[in-house]
Parts: structure tokens; sequence; C-alpha cells
């Protein structure tokens, strides 16, 4: 029979806090990195795919310096997902830091261009969403003005501001045929 001594509750109660929190952590660590190998995962095969759809774009291509490069980047983009494909997230992570060390220059311009292109990405992304889900609206026009937009003035039947107020001035020429 085990017997519970005075004062030895409180360490039992934190021993087993601190327990659960180690638990919760690793829980926490392996979620993130499995989520992160997916990730890593989907983009090494979209490189894959984009490299693809290049050397398909050069193939059909003719000739010229265009194709060249067609090709040339086709190639890059292959080896950088093959490259992903084949490491774990901590490798990349590691890889990219010493990258940055070694040569901060190109990681700053680099980075930019990659946070250049997702913003881009991005844009047209969400352009292309909102174009098919919306129709443009067409302004509604007011009783008696044609096709002119409406004004809300003009809809409530009330001036807008500035008409058909008088004006003061001190020019007598403005009062003339007033009356």
């Amino acid at each position: 029979m085990w017997v519970m001594l005075p004062g030895s509750r409180p360490r039992v109660v934190a021993a087993e806090a601190g327990r659960q929190g180690r638990n919760l952590v690793e829980q926490a660590q392996g979620q993130l990195h499995e989520q992160a190998a997916e990730g890593q995962q989907r983009i090494a095969k979209k490189l894959l795919s984009l490299s693809d759809e290049l050397r398909s774009m050069a193939e059909n291509s003719g000739q010229g310096v265009a194709v060249d490069v067609t090709q040339q980047a086709a190639s890059r983009v292959r080896d950088a997902g093959h490259w992903l494909e084949k490491r774990e997230p901590g490798q990349v992570v590691n890889e990219v830091q010493s990258f940055a060390r070694r040569r901060p220059a190109v990681f700053l311009v680099l980075a930019a261009g990659a946070g250049l292109v997702a913003g881009r990405l991005t844009r047209g992304l969400k352009d292309a969403t909102a174009g098919d889900s919306t129709e443009t609206a067409i302004p509604a026009t007011a009783p008696g003005l044609g096709r002119q937009p409406a004004r809300p003035a003009d809809v409530a039947g009330y001036p807008s501001y500035g008409e058909g107020v008088p004006v003061v001035t001190d020019d007598p020429a403005a009062y003339r045929n007033t009356l």
C-alpha cells in the first residue's frame, strides 16, 4: 500500500504537470515536423511539375536564346525539386542557414525575389477567383439624368452639396436677373 506523506502532494502534482507538459511539447514537435515534411513534399512535386512544363515549352518552341534559357531553368528547377524531395525539413533549414551565412547578399536577393514571386502568384490567384465569382457592378442612374451615374442626393431627391445654394459674392453681376 502506498502512503502519501504530508507535503509530498505538491511535488507529485508538479512532477505530473512536468511530465504532461513534456508529452505535449513532444506531440507538438511531432505534428510540426509532419506538417513541414508534407509541405516540403508538396513544394518538391510542384517544382518537378513546373520543370516538366518548362521542358515541354522548350521542346515545342523553335531555337534561340529563349529556348536555351527555358531549358536551363527547367533543369535547375528539376534539380531543386529532387534536392528538396530527398531531405528532411531540419536539413533544409540547416542548408538555408548555412547558405545565408556564406553569401548573405545573394540570400537576401533570392529571398526578395521569392517574396515578389509569391506575392504576384497570390495576387493572381486572388484576382482569378474574384473574377470568376462576382459580376461587374453597374452604377444606378437617377431619373432624368440619362446615363449619368446617380449620386446619393439624386436618388433621395435632395440637391447635392452646393446645388441650389445661394452664392455670396462681391460681384454685382452675379445678382443681375435673380428676381
